[in-house]
């Protein structure tokens, strides 16, 4: 008897709020209101990212696999390794093949990602999404982090990891990149995947993330996202020194769930020691409804990490928080935001935003821009262009 084609949609981590997280969310509606084809969702962690995907867990356990019992009793890695291959063995047994293996994040545990795409090697499709390109490095095993310092030397985990993405065998898996950038620094590090790399822009909610006039402050500035070290925060009391040279009166914000204590702490010392206190806000609160309050707030909005597109630059743009991005991030922001390299162009930029009255024809123009490239309906229909194509639907 043939088995139901389905979907094995891999997220390493659900317990976090983060981009990669409300994109899965996109992903899961697509499968929903869109595509034909039933899915199962394999996480390693509790599931405490948005509603939306909680509600799902709730209202369909069927459609969701967790591991997190299972792991949180073992720290070795190898343990925890074999325990996982136990599981998706069941699985195979029981579902069969997927019609598709789609791996939405995979970065931060690539052990347990390989061993995945081990398993079911011989899916029809293999799909990965990358946000940057540190993640196919490290998924193909060429730069892969340990997580498990104190149970395991790091050679033996180079070692097992390489051979994973060796057994995982990319050379017929495609590509997700999330910017025409992204897929530029894909195909210079890996030209062999040329015709295998399709860019998928994050979608927002443009109902949700939308401009408002009347709590605009003249001379704020806002850093969005979670606070840890990847996110280069810090960075932003460097620039802000500066700023606060050119204006007086001038506040910065800076606003996400703390990714990292020890530093958060670090940034709440370096703020008193450099004497900001009275300018510089920390809000550890990463809910949507207060992020948007910040953006409306702010009429700047500084992205400092090195990555590729970064989706709250489109919902701070369409905010009406004006962005300034680094180059990598230039199409997230298009005509309406700024592109600086460092942190004296930054501090010109935002000096010279700041100073200015607010320009609310370009604020309306770019949410328009960002309501027409990223929003649902567009990442919906390019995405079933990239399925169609792949013969998944």
């Amino acid at each position: 008897m043939a088995r139901e084609p389905y979907a094995l949609i891999y997220h390493d981590g659900l317990h976090v709020r983060g981009g990669a997280e409300r994109v899965f969310s996109y992903f899961l509606r697509f499968f929903e209101e869109v595509a034909d084809l039933p899915y199962l969702v394999l996480t390693l962690t509790e599931i405490n990212a948005f509603p939306y995907v909680r509600r799902l867990a709730k209202e369909k356990p069927h459609n969701f696999l967790t591991l997190h019992e299972a792991f949180k009793k073992h720290k070795i890695l190898y343990v925890r390794l074999v325990r996982l291959l136990q599981t998706l063995y069941g699985v195979r047994k029981t579902r069969g093949k997927p019609r598709l293996l789609l791996v939405t994040k995979g970065v931060s545990m690539p052990h347990f990602t390989n061993l995945v795409g081990y398993v079911f090697r011989d899916a029809d499709v293999k799909l990965l999404r990358l946000p940057d390109l540190y993640e196919l490095n490290v998924l193909t095993g060429y730069s892969p982090q340990l997580h498990e310092k104190r149970k395991i030397s790091l050679a033996p985990a180079r070692a097992l990891n390489r051979l994973l993405a060796k057994s995982y065998n990319f050379g017929d898996a495609h590509f997700l990149a999330n910017s025409p950038e992204m897929k530029e620094a894909i195909l210079k590090a890996f030209s062999s995947l040329k015709n295998r790399v399709d860019v998928l822009y994050p979608p927002f909610d443009d109902e949700f993330f939308y401009p408002r006039s009347g709590l605009r402050e003249d001379y704020s500035v806002a850093v969005i996202g979670r606070i840890h070290p990847s996110k280069n925060t810090h960075r932003a009391l460097d620039i802000f020194r500066e700023v606060k040279e050119g204006v007086r009166g001038a506040k910065l914000y800076i606003v996400g769930d703390v990714g990292d204590d020890r530093y958060h702490s670090w940034l709440i010392k370096e703020v008193a020691e450099r004497d900001l206190s009275d300018s510089v806000t920390i809000v550890t609160d990463g809910r949507p409804e207060v992020l948007r309050e910040y953006m409306w707030r702010s009429k700047v909005c500084w992205c400092l990490t090195s990555g590729y597109f970064g989706i709250t630059n489109v919902e701070s743009l369409a905010c009406g928080a004006i962005p300034i991005v680094l180059p990598g991030s230039r199409s997230s922001v298009g005509r309406f935001g700024y592109v600086a390299s460092n942190n004296r162009e930054f501090a010109k930029l935002t000096v010279e935003i700041l100073m200015r009255q607010t320009d609310w024809k370009r604020i309306i123009d770019g949410y328009r821009w960002v309501k027409g490239a990223f929003s649902q309906r567009a990442f919906f229909n390019r995405l079933h262009e990239i399925f169609k194509e792949l013969g998944i639907l």
